[in-house]
């Protein structure tokens, strides 16, 4: 099986379509736009594999793409693949940051911009690895679905460490972004190469750390721990969204803008799915109108937020008032009553 077309486009599409779900799962409060993921899933895809290809032929260096991240042959192992990789990663992150700026409202945007173009790293790593190797020195390959889960997950992490330094300069300094920038691919840069060669040192023979069971369990560990780590500041900044999101509508809610019900439902991911999944049984139009309605409310919540505690906001953010006419609107196109049309 290994080699073949289909088994390298079926075990490189699932895990990516897992670990998707997750994240879009984990922007529960204003999801990402479609077009905007999709910009960053294919600059991990294409663009950032590529210019990893290229610059590693360049300079001799071997192929990350010939090589798997789900587990470490000391014949492969090269710094130079990781610094160059990880390099590359966070350049294309970077050019993916000034594009989709406008829409980070927090830390866990950078986390999920990152996050994403590490999943599209790993599907053209894990396609490419599995369609041209289907031996490994000689015996069969060690690939399985379950190895190319971990091996994407590697990806996401170092991509993700870099993302959350960019979410941290959001509204900072074009120099200060670089230098984020910089800071984040160094540190996933660090565990790239402890994911490499910890492994190795470890190793009762050095030529096959598989006879180490402390070479097994250094294969992943740091990475492991890492991801624990995303996960331990995603639960975080996911909990800080919902606070800044109750917060700031709570107002909107006295005034009449935002319904008592629109506010329990975007403060409680249940309560919304529930009330998007009634929508879509009343037609694809009701539906629209009210994520739409949804969107528009947590985009005032951020905006206000932005106004009293970043430097600078956004320009292709409306004003306060120009997203509570357009709340009035959309619950008017719903058939509901607006509580108060807001004052110009």
């Amino acid at each position: 099986m290994h080699g073949s077309l289909l088994t390298a486009l079926v075990w490189s599409v699932i895990p990516a379509v897992l670990l998707l779900a997750g994240i879009y799962y984990l922007d529960r409060y204003e999801k990402e736009p479609g077009r905007l993921i999709l910009i960053a899933l294919g600059a991990g895809a294409i663009v950032a594999p590529l210019l990893t290809a290229g610059i590693q032929e360049l300079f001799d260096v071997p192929n990350t793409l010939r090589t798997s991240q789900a587990f470490v042959i000391p014949e492969f192992v090269n710094a130079n693949q990781a610094i160059i990789e990880e390099l590359v990663r966070g350049v294309v992150l970077l050019g993916v940051f000034f594009i989709v700026r406008y829409e980070l409202d927090d830390v866990l945007d950078g986390l999920v911009y990152g996050a994403v173009v590490g999943v599209g790293f790993g599907l053209t790593a894990n396609f490419w690895v599995i369609w041209n190797t289907p031996d490994i020195l000689g015996g069969p390959s060690t690939h399985t679905l379950a190895s190319t889960v971990l091996a994407s997950l590697n990806w996401v992490f170092y991509s993700g460490v870099i993302g959350l330094f960019l979410g941290f300069a959001r509204r900072s300094s074009t120099g200060r972004v670089i230098l984020m920038a910089l800071a984040g691919t160094a540190v996933a840069l660090g565990f790239h190469l402890l994911h490499d060669y910890l492994p190795v040192w470890a190793a009762v023979d050095k030529n096959d750390v598989q006879t180490s069971g402390v070479g097994k369990l250094l294969t992943d560990l740091p990475n492991i721990l890492g991801l624990v780590a995303l996960a331990i500041i995603a639960v975080w900044t996911t909990g800080r969204e919902k606070l800044i999101v109750a917060r700031e509508l709570q107002e909107e809610v006295s005034s009449g803008v935002v319904t008592p019900d629109d506010y329990k439902a975007i403060t409680n991911p249940g309560r919304r799915f529930s009330a998007l999944a009634s929508a879509i049984g009343k037609g694809m139009d009701r539906w629209r109108l009210t994520r739409r309605l949804y969107v528009l409310e947590v985009e005032l919540a951020f905006r206000k937020h932005h106004d009293k505690s970043d430097r600078t906001t956004p320009a292709q953010l409306l004003t306060p008032d120009e997203y509570r006419s357009r709340i009035v609107e959309t619950r008017a196109a719903l058939g509901g009553t607006a509580a108060t049309e807001p004052a110009s």
